[in-house]
């Protein structure tokens, strides 16, 4: 009989012990495949949620130049996603007739950073004045387009590892994921 309750009495701390047997040494082959399968699949999802909302976050980012889009094109880059359309697209901005500028599109991209590690990417524009673009200032206000793309990008995670479980749940297996060209509304 186990003990009750399912806690250990140390030192003054409870702590939860739970302890789980696998008999057959072909179960814990069979679990053990089953993690990792789903750890790579999931690492895969994860990515190209990241890879839309970048591309999202290059789209709602406000444009005069390009300089303030070219810089947060780093991650993308360096994963070789094609963005093109994303940059050029203008129909989640106001106001913008003049052709961007190559040179000011490169020197945003020189201005452009980021940090990766398996569930963490963290997009770094360095534009001088991102931030007064993002969070606006005493004479504008701001465009929110960073927070913005925060709550699309977790839509988008999300709705790939929706789409994802329910489809393993359909077919009763671990599935490798669907990849869309991007997720939409």
């Amino acid at each position: 009989m186990g003990k009750f309750p399912p806690y250990q009495y140390i030192g003054g701390d409870r702590r939860f012990s739970l302890t789980i047997t696998i008999k057959t040494p072909e179960k814990w082959d069979m679990w053990n495949e089953c993690s990792s399968i789903f750890v790579e699949n999931f690492k895969i999802l994860f990515k190209y949620g990241v890879y839309d909302a970048n591309k999202y976050l290059i789209r709602a980012t406000p444009m005069l130049t390009g300089r303030l889009r070219g810089g947060w094109t780093s991650f993308l880059n360096a994963h070789n996603i094609d963005y093109s359309s994303a940059f050029m697209d203008v129909t989640m901005v106001w106001g913008h007739n003049e052709p961007l500028s190559p040179q000011a599109i490169n020197e945003g991209m020189m201005m452009s950073y980021y940090q990766e590690s398996d569930f963490l990417v963290t997009l770094i524009n360095a534009v001088p004045y991102v931030d007064y673009v993002e969070m606006g200032t005493s004479n504008m206000a701001g465009y929110n387009f960073a927070s913005r793309t925060m709550y699309k990008g977790e839509f988008i995670i999300k709705k790939y590892i929706e789409d994802w479980t329910s489809k393993c749940s359909e077919m009763g297996e671990i599935v490798k994921p669907e990849i869309l060209d991007e997720v939409q509304v």
